[in-house]
């Protein structure tokens, strides 16, 4: 019965509250404390939790992929127990081709006061941890933390930053875009363009596919240059397998002309991200799965609620959970 309602992300509290409602009684308190404390019930869930999380381990290291490149692909993600000043964060640790969870690293506020911190701490613990199980890590994705890619640059571990971050609606990318193809008419010509004003969508495909089927940083920056001659109707550089080398192509977007709209486009292309670190985009990764565990996991562990140590370590252990 505790371990039941341990485990599906029920509160002592609102287990006893059902049980009462319900009148089928409940276990109560102090088995509650004995079954937790004495009996040992939250370690043993936790080395349960390490023993599937080493299981996944073996996994990877069993696929084609990690014995061609003699390593693997990891994807992580922090998360915060609060909206803000957080005491616990959890970087979780996915690997790349499995899918599958191989780590789970917890820090608090009790060991490090500053919670803008957390995730670069609980990194430098996450690593070791799974390459003292014989995971060997020669890549790390993540959310666009630049502490965390110079740590990993000094491991000789190739770091790749999550595109959505990047490129996501509300972003960076879609702001800067915006604001020299839309805007107010009186700055229509100086501070936008009216033709860039169809291409928003356009030139975010773009980027996509550059990332997607480039084969190193500087293809990827060729790639994005590229661009700007194909709404020109150049198509001189453009990919062999791009519509416009079709024959008789017509580009459905106004053509561009105007050379301050060129020089605009051109600018924000050299501005952006993923052209100035393209050594941390070409590989085109992203962090959907973790992001997805890490959503999963607020069923067990909403925000909302204040959980001590070990419950909050316990929402968290892979397999206690249900989530590998």
């Amino acid at each position: 019965m505790i371990h039941g309602f341990s485990s599906c992300g029920i509160l002592e509290s609102q287990y006893q509250g059902f049980a009462e409602a319900a009148k089928i009684g409940n276990v109560g308190d102090k088995y509650i404390d004995y079954v937790y404390g004495t009996m040992g019930y939250m370690q043993t869930v936790l080395k349960a939790g390490d023993d599937c999380m080493t299981e996944q381990i073996h996994e990877v290291q069993n696929t084609d992929s990690y014995q061609q490149r003699n390593g693997a692909t990891v994807i992580t993600d922090c998360r915060h127990d609060s909206t803000a000043n957080a005491y616990h964060s959890t970087v979780a640790m996915l690997s790349y081709e499995t899918k599958h969870v191989v780590a789970v690293q917890t820090v608090t506020k009790e060991v490090f006061r500053s919670s803008q911190t957390h995730e670069f701490e609980a990194m430098q613990q996450i690593i070791p941890a799974v390459q003292a199980k014989g995971l060997t890590v020669i890549e790390v994705a993540h959310d666009f933390v630049l502490k965390i890619k110079n740590w990993l640059l000094t491991l000789n571990i190739q770091n790749s930053f999550d595109t959505w971050h990047e490129m996501g609606e509300q972003k960076e990318w879609p702001r800067a875009m915006k604001e020299i193809s839309c805007g107010a008419q009186k700055w229509e010509g100086e501070k936008w363009f009216a033709e860039l004003s169809d291409k928003q969508a356009s030139v975010k495909r773009h980027f996509y596919y550059s990332m997607k089927n480039c084969t190193s940083p500087d293809n990827l920056r060729r790639r994005l240059l590229t661009i700007l001659d194909h709404y020109q109707g150049n198509h001189t550089n453009c990919d062999p397998d791009s519509k416009c080398k079709n024959p008789g192509y017509r580009c459905s977007k106004v053509k561009l002309n105007n050379p301050r709209g060129i020089a605009a486009l051109h600018k924000f292309i050299l501005d952006s991200k993923v052209y100035k670190l393209a050594e941390d985009y070409y590989l085109c990764r992203d962090t959907y799965w973790v992001e997805s565990f890490n959503n999963v996991i607020l069923i067990y562990c909403p925000k909302r609620i204040h959980f001590a140590d070990p419950h909050f370590q316990h929402a968290h252990c892979p397999g206690s959970n249900g989530l590998e």
